[in-house]
C-alpha cells in the first residue's frame, strides 16, 4: 500500500495539499468517486490510481467501481427518503415514474413502427421498381403495384407518360373490370386523384371515378399491354391533336402552322376543337353545320370509318390525303360540297396549298431575315408557284430542329370539348341544317295494306339488321321488309288472326308504307312465351337453387331445383322449340322464344352464364329488352367426326407451323380459323387431299398437316347437330311498375284458395335462412334454426304455412320445397296479371304488350296512332340542344330552400293527374320546324317559342320560386336572384315570369314557331281519364292499365341522348376489338359466359326527339302549380313545402284558396277532375308506433274523417315527417327520406328513438349527423355488378342536413 506522500505526488499542485473531500470534487477525478464516499474509501481509491499508473484499463474498473458505489448509495438514499415521506407522496411518485416509464415504452413503440414502414416501403418500392422495369423490358405481361398514398399514386402513373405519348398501349385492370389506359383517359384519372387529394372525396357519377376510388382504398393496381392484333396488323387513323409545338418567330409560317393545328404554346383555348371540326372550319364548312358537328363529336378522337357517316348527314364531298397512303378516300355525295382533309399523325388538317417552299423551311435560320424568305427554292432564287401543300408543310417542319414535344398532362388539353361547352347556354349560332328537323311520322294517307306485288323478291337480311332500329325511310326497302314481316306473322300459328287485327289498324290509320314496315317488324309474335322466376340464396354473389316457368297458353308451373336449376331450364326451352343448324344452310334462322320476368335483371343473373350472341338495351347494368342465343349443348357442335385430327393440329400441328416461321406468332387467328373449320367440317378427312377440299385452307397451314398421321384418326362416333333457339326478353316491371303481391288486387285475379294464401305467404318468407351451406345440405331446417334467421319475426305465420304447405319432414321443415312453392306463385300471379293488362290494352286499344319493351314506349305508341303527332316535326343537333335548356322538371323544395319545423294543422294538396292535366291543356304540340328568331318577329303573334333571354328586373319574389338555374354541380337551384342572368326559357315559362313575377327582360337569341298547333292530344287524354274514372268505378281492373299509360305518355318525347354503346364481344375476337377501339373503351369485363362485355363512349351520335314537345308539356304542368302557389301567396295562405304535384300547406286555408282561385280564373280548383286538386293524406301507407316500434298502418287502423298534418318537420328534397291526425285523434306519421329505405328508418327508430320518428327528424333538423345502416329492418342491398351477376353488400349512409341538403349523394340500387 503506498504512502499518501507517494500518492499526493502524482497529484497536480495545485491539489498536492488538498483535502480528499476538494480532490474528489476536482473535475479531473470525480468520475473515480462516488458521492457519500468516507475518507477511507477516497484514501482507498487515490492509492489505486497510484498504482495505475496511468495504465487505461485500470483507471476504466475505477470509473466502473464509482458509477456502481453511486447506485448504491443513491438507492440506499431513496430508501432512507421514502421510509420519511408521507404515503401520498409515495403513491404519487410511484405514478410518475411508471408514465414516464410508459412514455419512453411508447416513443420506442412508434420508432420501432416508423423504422418498419420505412423498411416495408423501400421493400415495395424495391418490388414495384423490379416489376416495372422487367415489365417495360418485356420480360413480363402484367406489373402488379402497391401504393401507399394518392402522391405516391401519381407519382408511378407518371412515368407512363413519356411512353404513352410515344403511342404505346396500357390496360388497368382493378378487381374484375379493365380500363385502357389512353392519354385521355390518363388524364382525367391524374385529375380526379388531385380532385380527390384536395377534396378528400372522388364524385360517384363519373365511371373513371370508380377506378380512383378503388386505387385510393384497395392501394393496388395491376397494370397489362394489350395483346397484339391477331391477323394484319394494320391501324385504324384516329384523328387526335398534333403533338407538337414550335419555335419559329415569323408570323406568317406562325399563322399557317397554327391554322393546321401546331402552334408555339400550349394554351388550353387552342384545344378546345377537336382537330377535325377545325379542318372542317378551315375548309369552308358552314357555321350552322359546325355547330351541329360540336354536338356530334362527343369524344375528341374521331376514327376515319366514321367521316362517311358525317359527310352524307351534311351533304358533305369529303377527300381524305393520308400520310403515307397513296389512295385518296372520298365520301359523300359527289354533289355534296367539296372538303379536302388531310390526316397527318392522327390529325386532321385542311389539304390545301400553302405559299411555303420546302428549301426555305428547312432553312428557316439562314433565310428567315430575308424579304418573302419562305419563296425561296435555293440560296439566291425566289419562286411563288412552288408552295408546298399542308400535309407536306408539317412534314417539312417536323424534320427542322424547331419541333419540341407537347407536354400533355401540364396543360390539361385532353378533355371532351363539346359536350362541357353545350351543358351550359352558350350558342354561337342558331342555325342548323334542314336534315336536323323533319316530320315526326310520314303523313297518314296510305291506301291500305301493302301485301306484294309478283315481281318483288325478298332478300334476307343478316341477323343483326333484322333485329336493329334501323331507318326505313326508304320506299323500297320498307316494301321487302312488309313482305318479309308478313310471311314470318302468317307462319305462326295465329298469323291469320295477327294480320287481320294489323290489317284493320293500318286501314283505320291510313298508315303509308314506312309506317306499315315498323308496325309490322314490332308485330312479329315469337314461337312461344315464358314467364320465369328463380329464388337463390342472398350471400355475396347471388346463386340461384330454384326455378319456376310456364308457358303463356298453359295451365302448369314447371319447376327445376339444385345449382343446375337455370340450365335445365334453358334445356327444356331447347328441347321443345329448337331447331338443329344444318352445315348446308347458311340462311338458317333458330326460332324466337320470348322470356318475361318481374325485374328481369336479377333473373337474367343466373342465365348469363348459359347464353352467346348477347345483344341488350340497358340503362346502367339494368337490363330493358334484348336477344341472345342458347345453344343447348354449348356449342354449335358437340363433336364433329375429326375430332383427333383437330387435336393434332392443336398441338403437334401447332407446334411445326409457328416453328417453320415464327412471325406467325404475331397472327394465331389464321391457325385457330383452320382449326375451327376442320372440328365444324361434316365429312370425314381420311387424307391430305380431303384436308385441302375444307373451305378456307390455304397453302402453307396444308404443308403442315401433310406431317399428320392420317391413318391413325378414326371417325368421332359422337356426332350431334346443336339443337338452338333465339331468346328475346322483356321486363314485365318496367311495363308494370308494381310489386306482384299487388297483382291480385289490382287485376282482380280470380286466384283458387291456395295462390291467395301463398300470395299471403310472400310477407313469411325467411331469406336469410338460405346460405349456400344450408342450400347443399338439402335445406332442411330445425325449429331452433328458423327461430334464429336474423331479420325475421313473423314465425306463426311461417309455421302455418310449413304444416299447411306439406314442407314438415321428419321434425325439421324442408325450406327448398317451401321456396320452390313461394317461386311458383310468383310465376302463376305474374302470368295472369300479364294476361289481364294484355287482353285489356288489346281489347280496348288494340295494342298488344309483346310488342313494346316499356310503358312509355307503348303509351308513347298509342299517342302516335292516335294522330297526336300529325304534323309534328323531330329534331337533333343544336335546335334540340338548345330546347333541353328550356326543359325543366318538377319543382320539390322547402319555402326559400331553409328547412322547416312547424306545428300548424296542414294538409296535403295535391294536383290531379298532373301531366296528364297538362297534356289537356296545352293549346296542342307545336307544328312544323323551328325556325330561328330574329329581331323582326313579335313573339306574341306565333305559337310557340323558345328564347334566351336577359332578365333585367325582378318584380317579385316568390317562398317557391318561378325558374331554376343550373348549378355547377348540374342540380337545379330554384332562386328569385335572376337580375343579370341569362336563361332559356319557352312561352309558357315566360308568360309566368311576365305575369306573376313581374319581370322586365331582353331577348338574345332563340326558336319560334309559327304553323300552328295539333291539339288531338287534348281530346285524346280526357278520353282516357274519363273512361278510366268509369272503369275505376265500374271496379274493371283496365282503369289501372289506363292510368300507367297517361302518367307514361310524355316521357320518351324528351328522351336525351344515350352517349355509350355496350357490346358484347366473343373470346376470340376480344383482342382486337380492344386494338381497334382502344381510345373509346370506357371499361370492359367478363361476363360468365365467356364472352366479354365492353361499354364504348360514343365518337359521332345525332339524337333525335321532340324535345319542344316535351318542353311545354313541363312548362305547362308548372303553369298549373303555379296558377295555385303564387294565389296562395296573395292570400298570405301559407305553403311550407312542394314536390312537383303537391304542397303541404295550412289546411284552415284550403276552401279559402278554392274561393280565390274561382273568383280570379273562373274555374273550381277543389275537385278530383283534370286540372284540379284535392287533399291526399291517408293512413294505409304510413307509420305507427306500437310497443316501441314503428310500423305500417296498413288496414289496422281506420281513419274517421278528414285527416290533417298536425306537427311537421321539412329537411329538404323529398326527406320530411308529418304526425297525422284524424278527428277522432287516431295518429300516424306519413314519413319521407331520400335514399334511406323505409324499412330501415322504422330498424333506427326503434334502435335508438323508442319508436318516435319525431326525435329522429328533429336531430336531423338540428343538423346532427345520423348513420343508417341499409341492411336493417330486413332491408337487403344487392348490387348489380359490371358482368350482370348480383351480390348482397354491406353499407351504412350518413345522413346530414345542413343548409337544407343531404350530406350524401350516393346511389345504391336497393330492394325494399
Amino acid at each position: 500500500m503506498p504512502t499518501m506522500t507517494q500518492v499526493r505526488s502524482i497529484l497536480p499542485d495545485r491539489l498536492k495539499r488538498a483535502r480528499f473531500t476538494t480532490i474528489a470534487k476536482d473535475p479531473s477525478y470525480r468520475r473515480y468517486f462516488a458521492a457519500g464516499d468516507d475518507s477511507a474509501s477516497m484514501r482507498t481509491v487515490l492509492a489505486h490510481l497510484y498504482e495505475a499508473g496511468g495504465n487505461a484499463r485500470k483507471l476504466r474498473d475505477l470509473e466502473r467501481q464509482a458509477r456502481s458505489r453511486r447506485s448504491h448509495n443513491a438507492a440506499a438514499h431513496r430508501r432512507q427518503t421514502q421510509q420519511q415521506v408521507a404515503p401520498e407522496r409515495d403513491l404519487w411518485q410511484e405514478m410518475v415514474a411508471r408514465e414516464r416509464r410508459q412514455a419512453r415504452l411508447e416513443r420506442f413503440q412508434e420508432r420501432r413502427e416508423e423504422d418498419l414502414a420505412r423498411r416495408q416501403r423501400k421493400l415495395e418500392d424495391r418490388r414495384n421498381h423490379r416489376g416495372e422495369q422487367r415489365f417495360f423490358n418485356g420480360q413480363a405481361d402484367e406489373v402488379h403495384y402497391t401504393f401507399r398514398d394518392a402522391e405516391h399514386l401519381l407519382s408511378t402513373l407518371e412515368r407512363y407518360l413519356p411512353r404513352l405519348q410515344n403511342g404505346e398501349r396500357f390496360l388497368l385492370k382493378f378487381g374484375d373490370k379493365f380500363f385502357t389506359l389512353s392519354l385521355e383517359k390518363y388524364e382525367d384519372i391524374i385529375s380526379l386523384i388531385n380532385f380527390w387529394v384536395i377534396q378528400e372525396f372522388v364524385p360517384v357519377s363519373v365511371s373513371d371515378a370508380e377506378l380512383v376510388e378503388f386505387l385510393i382504398e384497395k392501394k393496388e393496381i395491376t397494370i397489362m399491354r394489350p395483346h397484339a392484333r391477331m391477323g394484319a396488323n394494320w391501324h385504324r387513323a384516329q384523328g387526335e391533336f398534333f403533338p407538337y409545338i414550335h419555335d419559329f418567330e415569323c408570323e406568317e409560317l406562325t399563322n399557317e402552322l397554327a391554322n393546321l393545328g401546331c402552334w408555339r404554346t400550349v394554351d388550353a383555348e387552342n384545344y378546345q376543337n377537336n382537330c377535325l371540326y377545325n379542318a372542317f372550319k378551315a375548309a369552308g364548312v358552314s357555321e350552322a353545320v359546325l355547330e351541329a358537328m360540336k354536338l356530334q363529336f362527343l369524344r375528341r378522337k374521331i376514327a376515319r370509318k366514321n367521316i362517311r357517316a358525317i359527310a352524307e348527314e351534311h351533304a358533305l364531298r369529303v377527300s381524305i390525303h393520308s400520310d403515307g397512303e397513296k389512295n385518296v378516300q372520298v365520301y359523300g355525295p359527289e354533289d355534296g360540297f367539296e372538303v379536302q382533309l388531310a390526316l397527318i399523325k392522327d390529325h386532321y388538317i385542311h389539304y390545301y396549298r400553302t405559299k411555303f417552299n420546302s428549301f426555305a423551311v428547312l432553312n428557316y435560320d439562314q433565310l428567315k431575315d430575308r424579304k418573302e424568305w419562305w419563296a425561296f427554292k435555293d440560296v439566291k432564287r425566289r419562286d411563288n408557284s412552288r408552295g408546298m401543300l399542308s400535309i407536306d408543310l408539317l412534314r417539312t417542319v417536323m424534320q427542322t430542329d424547331h419541333l419540341e414535344p407537347i407536354d400533355i398532362t401540364t396543360h390539361g388539353i385532353f378533355r371532351t370539348q363539346f359536350h362541357d361547352k353545350f351543358k351550359s347556354t352558350d350558342f354561337k349560332t342558331l342555325e342548323f341544317p334542314p336534315k336536323y328537323t323533319s316530320l315526326f311520322h310520314p303523313p297518314r294517307d296510305g291506301d291500305g295494306p301493302y301485301i306484294g306485288e309478283g315481281e318483288t323478291t325478298v332478300e334476307e337480311e343478316g341477323e343483326e339488321e333484322e333485329d336493329a332500329e334501323e331507318s326505313v325511310d326508304d320506299s323500297e326497302k320498307a316494301k321487302k321488309i312488309i313482305i318479309k314481316c308478313r310471311e314470318k306473322i302468317e307462319k305462326h300459328p295465329d298469323g291469320a288472326a295477327i294480320l287481320h287485327r294489323l290489317d284493320s289498324k293500318i286501314r283505320k290509320l291510313k298508315l303509308g308504307i314506312e309506317e306499315q314496315a315498323k308496325l309490322l317488324r314490332k308485330s312479329i309474335p315469337a314461337e312461344a312465351y315464358y314467364f320465369f322466376d328463380f329464388e337463390a340464396s342472398p350471400f355475396e354473389k347471388h346463386e340461384a337453387f330454384c326455378c319456376c316457368y310456364s308457358e303463356l297458353g298453359e295451365d302448369t308451373v314447371h319447376t327445376t331445383l339444385g345449382e343446375d336449376c337455370a340450365k335445365a331450364f334453358l334445356d327444356d326451352i331447347a328441347e321443345k322449340h329448337g331447331k338443329a343448324k344444318q352445315l348446308d344452310d347458311p340462311d338458317f334462322k333458330p326460332p324466337v322464344v320470348k322470356l318475361l320476368a318481374h325485374n328481369i335483371t336479377y333473373d337474367l343473373s343466373f342465365l348469363w352464364n348459359h347464353l352467346a350472341r348477347l345483344n341488350t338495351v340497358e340503362r346502367g347494368t339494368s337490363v330493358v329488352c334484348g336477344s341472345c342465343f342458347y345453344y343447348k349443348f354449348g356449342t354449335e357442335l358437340k363433336a364433329g367426326p375429326n375430332k383427333h385430327l383437330a387435336e393434332w393440329m392443336e398441338k403437334e400441328g401447332a407446334a411445326i407451323y409457328y416453328s417453320e416461321n415464327p412471325a406467325r406468332l404475331e397472327h394465331k387467328g389464321v391457325w385457330r380459323k383452320a382449326v375451327s373449320g376442320v372440328r365444324k367440317h361434316a365429312d370425314f378427312v381420311t387424307c391430305h387431299d380431303d384436308f385441302k377440299k375444307i373451305y378456307g385452307i390455304g397453302d402453307a397451314i396444308a404443308n403442315v398437316v401433310r406431317h399428320a398421321p392420317f391413318s391413325r384418326f378414326e371417325p368421332t362416333k359422337e356426332f350431334k347437330l346443336d339443337k338452338v333457339v333465339k331468346l328475346h326478353f322483356q321486363d314485365t316491371y318496367k311495363m308494370i311498375s308494381m310489386p306482384l303481391a299487388d297483382f291480385g288486387k289490382s287485376f282482380k285475379l280470380d286466384q283458387a284458395k291456395e295462390v291467395m294464401q301463398l300470395d299471403q305467404a310472400k310477407k313469411v318468407m325467411p331469406y336469410k335462412l338460405y346460405t349456400k351451406a344450408f342450400i347443399k345440405a338439402e335445406g332442411l331446417a330445425s325449429l331452433e334454426q328458423i327461430k334464429n334467421t336474423p331479420d325475421f319475426e313473423d314465425h306463426n305465420q311461417l309455421m302455418h304455412n310449413l304444416v299447411e304447405w306439406g314442407c314438415a319432414k321428419d321434425g325439421k321443415f324442408d325450406m327448398i320445397k317451401y321456396a320452390s312453392i313461394y317461386c311458383k306463385a310468383d310465376v302463376e300471379v305474374l302470368k295472369k296479371g300479364w294476361i289481364v293488362f294484355r287482353d285489356s290494352l288489346l281489347s280496348e286499344y288494340d295494342i298488344d304488350v309483346f310488342s313494346y319493351p316499356t310503358m312509355a314506349s307503348l303509351a308513347d305508341a298509342y299517342f302516335i296512332e292516335q294522330g297526336c303527332f300529325e304534323g309534328v316535326h323531330k329534331m337533333a343537333g343544336v335546335p334540340r340542344a338548345f330546347i333541353a335548356n328550356a326543359s325543366v322538371g318538377g319543382r320539390v323544395m322547402c319555402a326559400n330552400n331553409q328547412p322547416v319545423r312547424t306545428n300548424e294543422k296542414l294538409a296535403d294538396f295535391d294536383g290531379v293527374s298532373l301531366y296528364p292535366s297538362s297534356m289537356a291543356r296545352i293549346p296542342g304540340y307545336l307544328l312544323g320546324a323551328p325556325k330561328v328568331w330574329h329581331k323582326g318577329v313579335d313573339v306574341r303573334k306565333v305559337d310557340g317559342y323558345f328564347l334566351k333571354i336577359k332578365v333585367h328586373s325582378v318584380g317579385r319574389e316568390f317562398r317557391f320560386p318561378l325558374v331554376r338555374l343550373k348549378e355547377d354541380g348540374g342540380g337545379n337551384l330554384w332562386t328569385n336572384d335572376l337580375e343579370g342572368q341569362e336563361v332559356i326559357v319557352d312561352r309558357f315559362t315566360l308568360e309566368d315570369l311576365v305575369n306573376h313575377g313581374k319581370v322586365k327582360y331582353s331577348i338574345l337569341q332563340g326558336y319560334y314557331f309559327d304553323e300552328g298547333r295539333n291539339d288531338r292530344v287534348n281530346e285524346v287524354i280526357k278520353t282516357m281519364f274519363n273512361t278510366r274514372l268509369r272503369y275505376k268505378k265500374e271496379g274493371n281492373p283496365l282503369q289501372l292499365v289506363i292510368k300507367l299509360m297517361m302518367n307514361s305518355g310524355y316521357g320518351i318525347t324528351g328522351l336525351k341522348p344515350i352517349e355509350t354503346d355496350v357490346k358484347y364481344v366473343a373470346q376470340d375476337r376480344q383482342v382486337n376489338f380492344i386494338q381497334n377501339h382502344f381510345n373509346h373503351i370506357k371499361w370492359f369485363t367478363e361476363m360468365p359466359n365467356n364472352e366479354w362485355r365492353f361499354e364504348l363512349y360514343k365518337q359521332i351520335h345525332t339524337h333525335y326527339n321532340r324535345q319542344h314537345v316535351a318542353c311545354e308539356i313541363l312548362s305547362v304542368s308548372k303553369n298549373i302549380m303555379n296558377e295555385v302557389m303564387c294565389l296562395a301567396e296573395d292570400i298570405d295562405a301559407m305553403i311550407h313545402y312542394t314536390d312537383t304535384d303537391s304542397m303541404h300547406m295550412q289546411y284552415d286555408a284550403v276552401e279559402r284558396l278554392g274561393a280565390a282561385f274561382l273568383e280570379k280564373y273562373g274555374r273550381e280548383l277543389i275537385g278530383k277532375k283534370l286540372g284540379q286538386f284535392h287533399t291526399d293524406f291517408d293512413f294505409d301507407s304510413s307509420y305507427h308506433t306500437v310497443d316501441g316500434e314503428l310500423v305500417r298502418v296498413g288496414d289496422t287502423v281506420k281513419s274517421k274523417g278528414e285527416i290533417h298534418a298536425c306537427e311537421s318537420i321539412f329537411l329538404g328534397k323529398k326527406s320530411y315527417i308529418d304526425r297525422l291526425r284524424d278527428d277522432e285523434g287516431n295518429e300516424a306519421f306519413h314519413i319521407r327520406l331520400k335514399g334511406i329505405p323505409s324499412k330501415c328508418i322504422q330498424a333506427k327508430t326503434a334502435e335508438a328513438y323508442g319508436g318516435d320518428p319525431m326525435k329522429l327528424y328533429t336531430d336531423l333538423f338540428e343538423g346532427k349527423e345520423v348513420e343508417f345502416d341499409l341492411e336493417s329492418g330486413g332491408n337487403c342491398v344487392f348490387k348489380t355488378n359490371k358482368d350482370h351477376s348480383i351480390s348482397t353488400g354491406s353499407m351504412k349512409r350518413k345522413v346530414c342536413f345542413r343548409n337544407g341538403d343531404t350530406g350524401t349523394d350516393e346511389e345504391v340500387e336497393i330492394d325494399s
